[in-house]
C-alpha cells in the first residue's frame, strides 16, 4: 500500500512537470506566431504607408466603397450605351475590365476626398500606374 502511494505520487509529480513543459512550449509557439503576425502587419503598414490602425480602417473603407461604386457605375455605363448588344463577348469582357479600371481610378479619388485621404490615394494611384507603365 505505501509503495503504490509513492508510485502514484511520483507519477502525478512527473505529470505536473510534463504539463509545465507543454505549457512552456505552447506559450513559445503562440508568442512566436504572434510575433510573426505582428511583423507581417508592421511590414504591410510600412509598405502601404499606413500611420495608425484608424488610418488602416479609413483606407480599407475607401477601397471597399470604391470597388462597389466603380462596378455599379461600370454596369450602368455599359447598359446605357448598350455595349453588350453591340459587340461579341470576346470583345465585351476585356473592354468591360478596361472601362472598370478607368472608372475605379476616378472613383477612388472621389471617394477619398470626403475621408480626407485625397493626397494618400493620389500618390497611391500614381505609384500603381507607374508600375504598370502608365506615366502621369
Amino acid at each position: 500500500g505505501c509503495i503504490s502511494f509513492f508510485i502514484i505520487l511520483f507519477f502525478f509529480e512527473y505529470l505536473q512537470y510534463i504539463w509545465i513543459y507543454i505549457n512552456i512550449l505552447i506559450d513559445y509557439k503562440i508568442h512566436h506566431k504572434m510575433s510573426k503576425i505582428v511583423n507581417y502587419i508592421e511590414n504591410f503598414y510600412s509598405r502601404m504607408e499606413i500611420i495608425s490602425h484608424k488610418h488602416f480602417i479609413i483606407i480599407m473603407t475607401v477601397f471597399a466603397i470604391t470597388g462597389s461604386l466603380a462596378l455599379f457605375f461600370t454596369v450602368k455605363l455599359l447598359s446605357f450605351i448598350n455595349l453588350k448588344e453591340l459587340v461579341s463577348p470576346i470583345v465585351f469582357w476585356p473592354l468591360r475590365v478596361i472601362i472598370l479600371f478607368g472608372i475605379y481610378q476616378i472613383t477612388l479619388i472621389l471617394v477619398a476626398i470626403p475621408f480626407g485621404e485625397f493626397n494618400y490615394f493620389l500618390k497611391f494611384i500614381k505609384k500603381f500606374l507607374k508600375r504598370i507603365g502608365i506615366k502621369i
